[in-house]
């Protein structure tokens, strides 16, 4: 972490470029809107941001849920380690907003004015007026068109949370309205109108919280309910017709298929799958999505090998899209891992384990997954390195007696 850059905040040091927070050998990566709100924060501690402000410096021109701020907050409480019941960094001021009440010390390069005194200048209405204005604009009147805003969306449509994907789909709405034929913008909709009604809750009568799979939400029957199916048949007759725009498009056959999914249709969605891949046989979105849909249909020896080769793909992709690469490839090779365990493939699974690990080697899962495999002195070292390294020790090796295989 470059000391001209540091942001001080209590005990931890904040590297805004990068989002990494560090407090000797601990240390946590905050997602880029989380780094930013604590820069926020941090810019005048002690003084009070309201909601309104907080939406309008983190998410300028993006209607985003009233939750949005109250899992970022949560997000990084978690982060700094501070109990909201006897906060030491971030208090709630009830009615009004949030304020960091501990001492902070930031590089004038990270500095950023108060809005108080923005507003005096006058040039936050300046700045104000002239973002509206470029957000009333078509999309090709925007820096890079249509096509830079796709790829903004499609960065924001992968990350998976909540606040991410209602940019994304704020993004994707504008260039649709816009450009009707855009089959990219279309299917990117599509994508992410399945995403909110799988995800997260779209009304009062469902008491679930997140779901991360196809199948979990499938069988809690939030995909039935009203106000999810007005999101998916939507989704539907946006993906066809990004497929009738652009029916030599993988990506517009993925959208489709992961609606028909999410609609219970599952042999039609295979069915799109199977034509993204005659497009592309390495898209490997597609063959993930792939094999959920097998393993949703029982046939889970068929779905492992779709599984293995999008892990494969994702190697050959890493160096042109690392940024949607990275997050997901250890998860999906540790998933590979476990899926081999069940069919009683130890070996096997040690073997994806140490895959991950050679390329994401302090990744949690599979350090902790692997430690109980192989037990013994190996197992003491691998969790001891890993806590070391990030604070992460939590159950690690705890099931590693049987020693290695």
């Amino acid at each position: 972490m470059t000391e001209a850059r540091t942001i001080r905040i209590g005990l931890w040091s904040l590297d805004p470029a990068t989002g990494e927070l560090n407090q000797g050998a601990n240390r946590r990566r905050l997602e880029p809107k989380t780094a930013d709100l604590l820069v926020l924060l941090a810019s005048s501690p002690s003084r009070v941001f309201s909601k309104e402000e907080i939406f309008a410096e983190i998410w300028p021109g993006v209607t985003v849920a009233e939750d949005t701020l109250a899992r970022a907050v949560s997000k990084l409480r978690k982060a700094l380690g501070d109990d909201p019941k006897a906060p030491r960094y971030i208090e709630t001021i009830p009615k009004r907003g949030y304020r960091l009440i501990a001492t902070a010390a930031m590089p004038e390069t990270a500095r950023r004015p108060s809005l108080a005194i923005l507003v005096a200048a006058g040039v936050l209405i300046c700045a104000g007026l002239a973002g509206a204005a470029w957000l009333s604009r078509a999309p090709d009147a925007a820096p890079g068109g249509s096509q830079q805003l796709i790829s903004r969306a499609d960065d924001f449509y992968f990350q998976y949370t909540l606040q991410d994907n209602e940019a994304a789909i704020a993004l994707y709405e504008r260039i649709a309205e816009a450009e009707p034929s855009n089959a990219k913008a279309l299917a990117g909709l599509a994508n992410a109108l399945v995403q909110r009604a799988m995800r997260w809750p779209t009304s009062a009568a469902d008491t679930n919280g997140e779901f991360r799979s196809l199948g979990e939400a499938l069988a809690a029957g939030r995909l039935v309910l009203p106000e999810a199916q007005v999101q998916v048949q939507r989704a539907l007759g946006l993906a066809r017709e990004a497929v009738k725009r652009a029916p030599q498009d993988a990506y517009s056959y993925k959208a489709l298929g992961l609606v028909l999914s999410a609609d219970g249709q599952l042999e039609a969605a295979l069915a799109a799958y199977e034509t993204a891949l005659a497009i592309d046989p390495d898209a490997w979105g597609v063959l993930i999505n792939v094999g959920d849909v097998l393993e949703l249909s029982g046939k889970p020896g068929e779905a492992l090998p779709y599984f293995e080769r999008a892990y494969a793909s994702m190697d050959a992709a890493y160096d042109m899209e690392p940024a949607r690469v990275r997050p997901w490839q250890a998860r999906l090779g540790s998933a590979i891992a476990r899926r081999k365990e069940a069919a009683g493939d130890r070996p096997g699974a040690e073997q994806w384990y140490r895959k991950v690990l050679a390329t994401s080697p302090l990744d949690g899962e599979a350090t902790r997954e692997l430690a109980r495999l192989v037990g013994g002195e190996e197992a003491a070292t691998l969790c001891s390195g890993l806590a070391r390294a990030t604070g992460d020790s939590e159950d690690c090796g705890s099931e590693g007696q049987a020693g290695p295989i």
